[in-house]
């Protein structure tokens, strides 16, 4: 059987006795080595968990690409496709003016447009100009015995990149939408 030292006396004591046969100290009074040894390893184990959990959380998560490999054919149909682009968007109800920018070859401006139901004459009318040429017209109009259904056009324009301008001229009507597309 296994024997414990009394730390006041020296004194041999039994391993399962609490009090000192000498003294009377209490024995084990700070618990077993192996005791404190675990509950030093579970305390690190835990900040070690926390810092790597810290850690992840840091990490930037964006891929990296390790290789890659130059293919023609996936050059070819990886190529970038021009599309339609809406840049700009105008509502009203009476005249304007407006600007847009476009970066492509071509552009279109859709338009649509609601009459008052007043028996009376409505149109809506657009200038598209470009310094003080006037590139293109688009318009659509009611007779004082048409449907009051919305009307609606597309003006497209193959001219290259620039600032241009809208002329919008509306007479009688009860609102109006107009969408300006880039295309590259």
């Amino acid at each position: 059987m296994e024997n414990i030292y009394c730390k006041n006396c020296g004194t041999k004591n039994e391993k399962t006795a609490k009090y000192c046969e000498k003294c009377g100290q209490t024995l084990n009074s700070g618990g077993s080595n192996t005791t404190k040894v675990l509950i030093a390893l579970v305390l690190i184990l835990f900040i070690g968990l926390g810092a790597l959990a810290a850690y992840v959380m840091s990490m930037d998560t964006t891929p990296v690409v390790i290789s890659s490999t130059y293919n023609e054919t996936q050059e070819k149909t990886q190529a970038y496709q021009p599309s339609w682009k809406l840049i700009d968007t105008y509502q009203g109800v009476s005249g304007d003016s407006r600007s847009f920018t476009t970066r492509g070859n071509k552009f279109k401006v859709s338009y649509s447009a609601n009459p008052l139901v007043n028996y009376n004459i409505n149109y809506l009318e657009i200038l598209l100009i470009q310094g003080s040429q006037r590139l293109e017209t688009g318009y659509v109009s009611w007779e004082a015995y048409d449907s009051p259904n919305t009307k609606s056009g597309t003006i497209e324009v193959s001219k290259g990149p620039g600032t241009y301008y809208l002329d919008i001229y509306a007479y009688e009507l009860k609102d109006w939408n107009i969408e300006v597309y880039d295309y590259y």
